[in-house]
């Protein structure tokens, strides 16, 4: 997992002390059970009667527990291996409530499980989609989930009121955000949402917010009641396949992103994100939507506010997501502990997403920062988060286009995701540079070759630590090359750059410089005056990722490749 943070509580490895870990969890469940509206919503445009609406509420309760399970603990192909809550997830949502109209919900499980698989299919091709899912791309949509999770914790603070009536709103929620941050910076850290958020049910009870009906209803949920599956059943719809593929794709990206923000979180070393850990989160999320369809519930995906959180917190240990399992099974079953979560008020939940907003923004420029910003980058990330914004400016052009696009607009989060991979797409056009320089026998020195690889690295924007790498290696060979016998008259050294490799080839007439994958012993150093160059080429291939040497008569050609 990388270097441990010293700023973290719990890192992801460590358990918290039990009562601690049911706070932590309890923390996770406040934030992500905002996303439990949507099942309501799906089931409402089914037209379903409330048990059926209760159970299908019910059922992504579990369907959120499974998806943080698997995410925390890797099992074979899946899971991340990190803090990931499951949520809810609005992709799917307007392709659910089309199936929901059309074939009421088991379409709506169907196409669900369809979806997931689809995400499944992804995962497997990542390696291969790589190319078009560079860091900037995962980084901007975590930038737009932290915009679009702070307007919402705004939206909630307000109420959709405006004006002097809206003051006691905001002044709830900034009590709640602000006792949050206090400690956060000042004290208990790891459990500051938590506290903020009980804080927060306090006032909200002696001001009237949580008034007489709330509490009604409270107190009329049954003490036990085990979700009611009697309406299970599963339909498809070729008709609702590319709507549904096309939230699976923002969902894979969605997925990327996460994952990528937390091996930075728990990694104090990251330098790039680690296409493993991405691919077995992105292949249990997938198999946490299969899950979904399958008892009866919405489409999951990663919980970006409960990352936060566990940023903001200092609280990332994976342990936790058993902590939030257990809450939602609990809640699942015991219909009095939800309703007490359902009645939240909405500064309340405002103040706390706003907290984890400020945590998901900032991981997302720092993300879209681990490279270096080139002419190309600049324009992506640039071009992207303007017309994403566009989309809450512009509504009514967006929502009178045809109903293709209807996936690809329907929130600045999709529209924005959308536009960072088409300019992307268009952009890689001759993105492979090259370049190369012949230096003269009588006047060959490392610190040449060092400067040409600096000058041409920092023109194509690659990251300083892989052309420290590449700059060490380069000069080491060149420093054997030069005292070879029989050198020919000029050693070329040709560099080519195309975003996820750097590679180095050293040409020259002369004899070959052979490169053990075994260190040398001492008496084979010492017993030849080739030895130096023997042990020589063992160093090279422990500061490149990959050394191969190509020989032709006297010609001798020598590759160095860099992962960046």
């Amino acid at each position: 997992m990388g270097k441990r943070p010293s700023h973290l509580v719990y890192a992801v490895g460590e358990r918290p002390p039990l009562p601690t870990l049911g706070l932590l969890g309890l923390q996770q469940v406040a934030v992500v059970s905002v996303s439990l509206a949507l099942p309501l919503v799906v089931a409402r445009a089914a037209g379903s009667p409330d048990h059926v609406s209760a159970s299908m509420l019910s059922m992504s309760m579990l369907a959120i527990g499974v998806a943080s399970l698997l995410q925390a603990f890797r099992l074979g192909p899946f899971g991340a291996g990190y803090l990931i809550p499951g949520f809810c997830t609005a992709n799917y949502l307007a392709p659910s409530i089309a199936a929901a109209q059309v074939g009421g919900l088991p379409l709506v499980y169907g196409m669900t499980m369809v979806a997931g698989a689809a995400e499944l299919l992804l995962s497997r091709l990542l390696r291969v989609l790589r190319p078009y899912f560079p860091p900037e791309v995962p980084g901007i949509v975590v930038l737009l989930i932290g915009i679009e999770l702070g307007l919402l914790a705004v939206d909630r603070i307000f109420e959709g009121h405006g004006g002097t009536e809206a003051g006691s709103h905001v002044l709830l929620g900034l009590a709640v955000f602000g006792v949050a941050v206090a400690l956060s910076v000042y004290g208990w850290r790891s459990s500051s949402a938590f506290t903020a958020i009980g804080v927060g049910y306090l006032l909200a009870s002696v001001t009237g917010y949580l008034g007489a009906a709330q509490w009604q209803v409270i107190r009329e949920a049954k003490l036990f009641s085990l979700p009611d599956v009697s309406h299970l059943s599963w339909s498809f719809d070729v008709g609702l396949v590319v709507p549904f593929l096309l939230g699976a794709v923002a969902t894979t990206l969605k997925t990327i992103a996460t994952v990528t923000t937390c091996q930075k979180i728990n990694d104090a070393d990251w330098r790039r994100p680690e296409t493993g850990s991405i691919r077995r989160g992105v292949a249990a999320d997938g198999f946490s939507t299969v899950i979904a369809g399958l008892i009866g519930a919405v489409g999951q995906n990663s919980a970006t506010s409960g990352v936060g959180i566990s940023s903001a917190t200092g609280a990332t240990s994976r342990y936790i997501a058993v902590a939030v399992a257990g809450w939602f099974v609990l809640m699942a079953c015991l219909p009095g502990l939800a309703a007490v979560l359902m009645a939240m008020p909405d500064p309340v939940l405002g103040g706390a997403l706003l907290f984890a907003a400020s945590y998901v923004l900032t991981n997302g420029i720092q993300i879209i920062g681990s490279r270096a910003l080139d002419s190309r980058r600049t324009a992506i990330v640039g071009f992207a988060v303007i017309v994403a914004v566009s989309r809450r400016v512009f509504p009514q052009f967006y929502d009178t286009l045809p109903v293709t696009f209807a996936s690809l607009t329907a929130s600045p989060l999709a529209l924005g995701m959308s536009a960072a991979l088409l300019m992307n797409l268009l952009l890689r056009l001759g993105i492979k540079r090259t370049a190369s320089v012949v230096l003269d026998r009588a006047s060959l020195e490392p610190g040449d070759a060092a400067k040409f690889i600096e000058t041409q690295g920092a023109t194509w924007a690659a990251r300083r630590d892989v052309l420290e790498r590449a700059s060490f290696a380069l000069t080491q060979l060149i420093d054997v090359v030069r005292d070879l016998p029989r050198l020919g008259n000029t050693v070329k050294i040709t560099a080519s750059f195309d975003e996820f490799q750097l590679d180095l080839r050293v040409s020259y007439r002369g004899p070959p410089l052979y490169l053990p994958s075994e260190r040398p012993s001492a008496e084979d150093i010492l017993s030849s005056p080739a030895g130096e160059r023997l042990f020589a080429g063992y160093l090279l291939r422990q500061h490149a990722d990959r050394v191969t040497a190509q020989v032709e008569g006297e010609e001798v050609s020598i590759r160095l490749g860099f992962e960046h």
